[in-house]
């Protein structure tokens, strides 16, 4: 049965840009992400050490490439978990058909050539964690996207509603997130005593996980990611 991808036609067109870098960019950058030593935990510290990679005209394929590591990471391990005898090299089959279509043989021969060296890099302990890690982020019903507080100024007026006699601060939290997949937005009514807990609980939160991340890295060992936080403490 032929193995197929919903979205082979983006990987592909994602491909095209990333063969414009030379073999040697393409060998190097896998070799640095089978380093041991590396520092990548989050993607924006994947982003990052791509775009480094490739300085001056190419630095913007660090984000087409670390898009696509990312998707066939996930794509790699989806198929594995129903699957245990699924080889990468079905992406590889998958890829190839969609540039023989394009009637190129140029291309199908660039990237036949060029994809022992991506599979290296897709299917790196670097990029399988980094995917990991955003997937077990992320593995929830609901999934937070944006929030904000909206302060808005409201008139109290007299019973025959002609004079103002005071004005009330109304604080509305407006939360965005996915439900399912679907997007979803609750708005919640705060008061000043409802924000000074909120504020509370959110520096309790930072701090605590400083603390654990502190803590696990000196006993344990192991490098600790904070979930939209690059390794140098910046946010994503």
């Amino acid at each position: 049965m032929m193995f197929r991808i919903s979205n082979a036609e983006k990987l592909a067109s994602d491909i095209r840009e990333i063969l414009v870098l030379s073999d040697e960019q393409l060998s190097s950058l896998a070799l640095s992400l089978n380093n041991d030593d590396s520092k990548i935990l989050s993607r924006a510290d994947l982003r990052k050490h791509l775009q480094t990679q490739l300085t001056g005209e190419h630095e913007l394929l660090g984000q087409v490439l670390e898009s696509f590591l990312i998707k066939t990471a996930k794509l790699v391990s989806d198929v594995v978990s129903k699957d245990s005898q699924f080889s990468a090299s079905l992406i590889k089959d998958v890829i190839e058909r969609e540039f023989e279509a394009s009637k190129n043989n140029d291309l199908v021969e660039r990237f036949l050539a060029t994809w022992p060296t991506l599979e290296a890099m897709m299917c790196s302990d670097v990029v399988r964690l980094v995917e990991k890690s955003i997937r077990l982020t992320f593995d929830q019903s609901d999934i937070l996207t944006d929030a904000r507080i909206i302060t808005d100024i409201r008139p109290v007026y007299d019973d025959d509603r002609e004079i103002i006699e005071r004005a009330l601060i109304v604080q509305t939290m407006r939360i965005d997130y996915y439900n399912s997949g679907r997007k979803k937005t609750l708005s919640l009514a705060l008061d000043n005593a409802d924000l000074m807990r909120l504020k509370e609980c959110v520096e309790k939160a930072m701090s605590k996980a400083v603390s654990a991340k502190a803590l696990i890295e000196t006993e344990a060992k192991i490098s600790v990611l904070l979930p939209g936080e690059s390794n140098n403490g910046e946010s994503e």
